[in-house]
């Protein structure tokens, strides 16, 4: 199953976007309910705001975050009602951005070589055998969510 969602608010977004996630059809089974408030984990109820982040910010070179941008495929079933979520990461204006599909993008500030903040949370890059960035792995109160990286 294929999703496409239009997103139109010019009070919010400069221009229309869209974005397609895929689902997994299971037929045949019972809806399992998600209650979102269990264990009381949500961001509303964290301490601290993105700045306290900032203020640890490390300065990294082009080349190093060059080798982090890329098509990141993460399965998000249990975030959202969707399966797979495409998490796209870009160097923009000497900076690395994230979003979802072909949606807006937020700014990362580098904590490490390897640990941004990003989606609430932290995203960590990690790496195969042969040093290339293969994976990111997204730390948020939800849990942690591992996201490969897609083979263009």
């Amino acid at each position: 199953m294929s999703v496409e969602i239009a997103h139109s608010d010019p009070e919010i977004y400069a221009k229309p976007w869209t974005s397609k996630v895929a689902g997994v059809y299971t037929p045949d089974t019972d809806l399992i309910e998600y209650v979102c408030a269990e264990n009381e984990k949500d961001r509303i109820h964290l301490v601290g705001k993105r700045s306290d982040d900032s203020k640890k910010a490390v300065k990294l070179a082009p080349d190093v975050l060059s080798k982090y941008v890329g098509t990141y495929e993460l399965r998000a079933k249990e975030l959202t009602s969707v399966d797979l979520l495409e998490l796209k990461i870009a160097l923009e204006g000497g900076e690395l951005r994230l979003g979802v599909a072909d949606g807006p993008k937020q700014a990362m500030v580098p904590l490490s070589e390897v640990t941004f903040t990003g989606f609430g949370g932290y995203v960590d890059f990690g790496k195969n055998e042969k040093g290339e960035t293969t994976y990111v792995v997204i730390r948020m109160a939800e849990g942690d969510f591992r996201a490969n990286r897609r083979q263009d």
